[in-house]
């Protein structure tokens, strides 16, 4: 999973691969993936850092899973992104974070 980027008291997040952490984010959701849903282009590196950090502080658990992963439902209204999801797995670490809602938001073609 390589280095820690960003952690608090909810989280980590770890620089990952293709398949979770901060690598699997950005290949799927800043560069993008066809059907994906993406951060803004506007937003830096650093900021959506900070904002998927936000989201498992301030938001709240939609849906926790039978193996102890949790859905974090956050609604930031700014950068255009007016809802998002990121997925925690058991042990703390980020798997994947992408927005859902927003005029900013926009489906990878």
């Amino acid at each position: 999973m390589g280095k820690v980027l960003k952690y608090n008291s909810r989280a980590i997040l770890m620089e990952g691969n293709s398949k979770e952490g901060w690598k699997h984010i950005v290949d799927g959701h800043v560069i993008g993936k066809k059907g994906k849903t993406l951060f803004p282009k506007h937003m830096g590196e650093g900021e959506i850092k900070n904002l998927i950090m936000e989201s498992v502080e301030k938001g709240g658990i939609r849906t926790k899973h039978p193996d102890g992963t949790m859905e974090y439902v956050y609604n930031p209204n700014k950068y255009g992104i007016s809802e998002m999801i990121t997925i925690v797995s058991k042990d703390g670490i980020i798997r994947t974070s992408y927005p859902t809602k927003g005029i900013s938001v926009v489906t990878k073609q």
